[in-house]
């Protein structure tokens, strides 16, 4: 009984000093089902043969960002392409290297990784304004209502790997919190793409670290972060091969390429209509396996989802409410070599 009391006490609390904190429980009440939806076909021939990096929904567009050429390419929803923004180069609303993409408050935010700076567009995907003042590599970031822009890296050696900015009057990002403690573990997954992620969920800022099955969640309004862990069955993350403040060489890198293929990783985390997903990727007997961990915006676990298999054409390239997109191949029955993939989460 005492351990019960302390526990609700300790409950009440945190609820009263403005985190929302939940025990991670699943509700039994809630059944949770993956539906395929459709094919959007990409009919831009070199669109056909270029790798999605991400996929945006803007209102009934797709702003796609790609390799292979690099650029940033708008079809509609019959795949057909409708514009190329942000021409290549260094000058003004030029990128040379867009990676990702995030939506919020009818602005486009690309980040272009060569010249270091966010171009925004605005939902008719027209230039409006850019920012700079980050002088690193990011891994993703995400932008709240305020304004504020989050981003997480993989750095080399210190532990910190999550950042809050802010815009100041001439549209410069300036530093206003360092957070994130970042495992071994979770420096050497960093090294594969498609690795860790962050949202928001209103003020609440929430990241996840490759290694470990635990949402972090810093509350900006009242500077209180708090973790909480979950469950996932295939979750394994052993001892990392790396040693960060080590020589790296050919055999270094030869082992973290064997650990990526024998341990569990966090790929990604979204911000679905009402709920919080993260993505995972394990290894079985050498073969993928994806799963997902159904959160509500309280942050307690509803569910968990397991895909038949993983890969490289089963990450999550995009998201609009509780619809899914990923990159698609399906040449001998469609005679298409690029497709979005969607499918839907139903949480009933």
């Amino acid at each position: 009984m005492e351990k019960i009391t302390v526990y609700t006490f300790t409950l009440f609390f945190l609820f009263h000093a403005g985190l929302s904190v939940c025990n991670s429980q699943n509700h039994s009440q809630i059944s949770l089902d993956l539906k395929e939806i459709e094919m959007i076909p990409v009919s831009n021939r070199n669109l056909s043969y270029s790798s999605f990096r991400a996929i945006q929904p803007v209102n009934d567009q797709y702003v796609i960002i790609h390799r292979q050429p690099e650029g940033v390419s708008v079809i509609n929803q019959n795949g057909e392409l409708q514009s190329q923004p942000g021409r290549s180069g260094r000058g003004p609303f030029e990128m040379q290297n867009p990676r990702y993409i995030h939506y919020n408050n009818q602005q486009v935010y690309i980040w272009d990784s060569n010249n270091l700076k966010f171009v925004v567009f605005n939902e008719n995907i027209e230039p409006d304004v850019e920012f700079r003042g980050i002088r690193h590599a990011i891994d993703g970031f995400a932008v709240n209502k305020k304004g504020h822009v989050a981003v997480f890296q993989s750095p080399r050696v210190q532990d910190h790997f999550v950042h809050i900015y802010e815009v100041n009057e001439s549209n410069r990002l300036t530093k206003r919190k360092d957070l994130g403690n970042l495992t071994d573990e979770g420096r050497t997954l960093f090294f594969r793409s498609n690795t860790g992620g962050i949202l928001w969920n209103e003020d609440d800022l929430v990241w996840v670290e490759p290694s470990r099955t635990i949402l972090n969640i810093y509350s900006t309004d009242h500077d209180k972060l708090i973790e909480i862990p979950f469950e996932e069955e295939y979750f394994e993350a052993g001892p990392s091969p790396f040693n960060p403040n080590g020589n790296f060489t050919s055999q270094t890198l030869s082992n973290i390429e064997e650990y990526f293929l024998s341990n569990s990783r966090i790929v990604s985390i979204r911000k679905l209509t009402k709920h919080i997903l993260v993505e995972m990727e394990h290894f079985r007997e050498e073969e993928s396996i994806i799963t997902y961990a159904i959160f509500d915006l309280d942050y307690n676990k509803v569910g968990r989802i397991e895909l038949e298999e993983g890969g490289w054409t089963n990450y999550i390239r995009g998201v609009e409410e509780n619809r899914l997109l990923y990159l698609a191949e399906d040449y001998e029955t469609t005679g298409m070599t690029r497709q979005i993939r969607v499918r839907e989460i139903i949480i009933e």
